[in-house]
């Protein structure tokens, strides 16, 4: 029987990782229900989605040609664009509720990891330990640098919710086919979430395959059948345009130095989670060939490490897309929050070799780096809670609104919440149609036409016109020809046409 001594020391582990672990999810909930309030653009891409929530009940609009003025178009599935437009009466209004959405999904996806380490934790571990570890593993969510997404009107936190909730019920299933394929409904909704949640299901169906292949072949069909159920429903209302968007739009040009730039500064936020999640998949990979089918089978925690394995290395490879243009930190959510669930099962195997007197240096190692990590949740609420001077952004947004639903005609806007808040369309969202111009994808031949013309009431640039990512060399100079910098707002530069 372990000593008293012993089990003094692991609560006191526990305690401490999860209150540290704690004081992050804290601050993390203050950040989202500050951004739930903020009536502003905190992300350059909430204006795009709130034009294409505004736009979703109407598919043939929404999901347009860019060769037709607005230059707007849809680079996601419209599920979660839906969710936000039929739930707006929660708040009032779409972008808050966009927020909200995203906010109780990063909720759902942290309570879902750490009940999936609570099932696959052996029944013999010490309750104590099998809490505290499973509690950790939800916490560790939290922590994550990445999950500052969960403050935006963006998708992919609904779609990874849905992505965590197939994963939950495949992993609980084991011989009860009917969940099994509750789960592959939740990875189709996650895809036509967002496009790229493929990891999650890849994972799901190797496994299956090794256990019963036949019963995987079935998930497989029943997984293609609402594939196609769903693209009946919004390819012939879009004329075709769904595939186009999804396949064309989202071809950005690749750069090999901004993948490793953007994975070497991922893995310093997530450097301990991501080095004790990856010696999982070592270990399995080194006993392969010894695995049995039935241990997967009978077994939570193999069947736990083995597809926590799979899921983390498929995601990690569908991760290195964020070497594409105008990729950005979400990229890594899944990959992120999939260490979570092994990092807490490797907690739980580490703990009850803790001895009163002695500990081995591996381990103690581990357990002091993993401490280590989480007390920046604790830095990150004292930041929180001391006082900070009012920000003006607010301020400086309410003045370009009313100057804009002001203006009698359609203004070009880098922001495009302005816009939408102002009641004007939005004539063109300048990072896709840059990308695209850039690459001899689309012609901005009409859309240069019209700003040397004049026909826009104002241009409202948040960045510079030397930013390559929002406007070409010759939409710039089109620009600098036909309209005079007029006034600055905060950030925001208000250009007036010419005479």
């Amino acid at each position: 029987m372990r000593s008293a001594p012993s089990n003094l020391i692991q609560k006191a582990y526990l305690l401490t990782l999860c209150a540290f672990l704690l004081a992050g999810a804290v601050s993390l909930g203050i950040h989202c229900a500050n951004a739930i309030r903020a009536p502003y653009e905190l992300d350059y891409a909430e204006g795009v989605l709130l034009w294409q929530t505004e736009h979703v009940v109407n598919l043939e609009s929404a999901f347009r040609s860019l060769n037709e003025y607005p230059y707007v178009s849809f680079m996601y599935p419209p599920l979660y664009h839906a969710v936000v437009y039929f739930s707006q009466g929660l708040t009032g209004e779409m972008l808050s509720t966009g927020r909200l959405v995203s906010a109780l999904s990063a909720l759902g996806i942290a309570l879902l990891v750490g009940l999936q380490a609570w099932w696959a934790i052996p029944r013999r571990t010490a309750w104590f330990v099998r809490a505290g570890s499973a509690l950790a593993g939800a916490l560790f969510c939290a922590s994550l640098s990445t999950m500052a997404w969960s403050q935006l009107m963006r998708v992919d936190m609904l779609a990874l919710l849905f992505t965590f909730a197939g994963i939950a019920l495949f992993l609980t299933a084991a011989r009860r086919p009917i969940q099994q394929y509750l789960a592959f409904l939740c990875f189709v909704l996650a895809l036509f979430t967002k496009q790229t949640q493929m990891a999650a299901p890849a994972a799901c169906l190797l496994l299956a395959f090794y256990i019963r292949p036949v019963q995987a072949l079935r998930l497989l069909g029943f997984s293609l059948l609402l594939g196609a159920a769903g693209l009946a429903v919004l390819i012939p209302p879009t004329h075709g345009r769904f595939l186009t968007n999804m396949l064309v739009l989202s071809s950005n040009p690749f750069s090999l130095r901004n993948m490793l730039g953007m994975m070497q500064l991922n893995l310093a936020a997530v450097a301990p989670l991501a080095a004790l999640a990856l010696t999982v998949p070592l270990v399995f990979l080194t006993r392969a060939r010894r695995l049995r089918r039935s241990w997967l089978e009978r077994s939570p925690a193999r069947r736990a490490a083995a597809l926590g394995s799979l899921h983390l290395l498929l995601a990690l490879a569908i991760s290195l897309t964020c070497g594409k243009r105008g990729s950005n930190y979400n990229y890594f959510l899944e990959w992120n929050i999939a260490c979570c669930l092994l990092v807490a099962l490797l907690l739980a195997l580490i703990l009850p070799r803790m001895r009163a007197v002695r500990l081995p240096v591996p381990e103690a190692a581990l357990l002091l780096m993993l401490l280590f990590y989480a007390s920046d949740g604790v830095a990150s609420l004292a930041q929180d809670l001391r006082p900070h001077r009012p920000s003006t952004l607010e301020a400086d947004s309410a003045a370009v609104v009313d100057l804009i639903r002001s203006l009698p005609g359609p203004v070009y806007s880098e922001n495009m919440t302005v816009l939408v808040k102002a009641g004007k369309e939005v004539p063109g969202e300048p990072a896709l149609i840059t990308l695209l111009a850039e690459s001899h994808t689309w012609d901005e031949s009409p859309l240069v036409r019209r700003v040397s013309s004049r026909s826009f009431s104002a241009i409202v640039v948040t960045t510079s016109l030397d930013n390559r990512n929002r406007y070409t060399v010759t939409l710039a100079q089109a620009i600098l020809g036909a309209y005079r910098l007029d006034r600055t707002i905060g950030g925001f530069a208000i250009y007036l046409p010419k005479g």
